[in-house]
């Protein structure tokens, strides 16, 4: 990790929250909220600059995940 970081603040799952992926070439930028979680430039070789995208919510304790307006534009 390069650069400075704020706190990590937990977030309140019973609200919905903005999760926003902003990615142009090798930059992605994560918010949530409209804060920025991740800044990340991608420099690997190997790197891919197209493809498919998909939604994952990662292992644990039974849970539901909810999604709505999802919008997908390019600029």
């Amino acid at each position: 990790m390069v650069g400075k970081t704020d706190p990590v603040t937990a977030l309140d799952i019973a609200k919905w929250h903005k999760y926003e992926i902003i990615c142009k070439e090798n930059h992605i930028i994560y918010k949530i909220d409209g804060t920025v979680a991740l800044d990340l430039v991608d420099n690997h070789k190997e790197k891919r600059l197209d493809g498919t995208f998909g939604i994952q919510m990662h292992k644990g304790p039974k849970m539901k995940i909810w999604f709505k307006n999802i919008k997908l534009t390019k600029d």
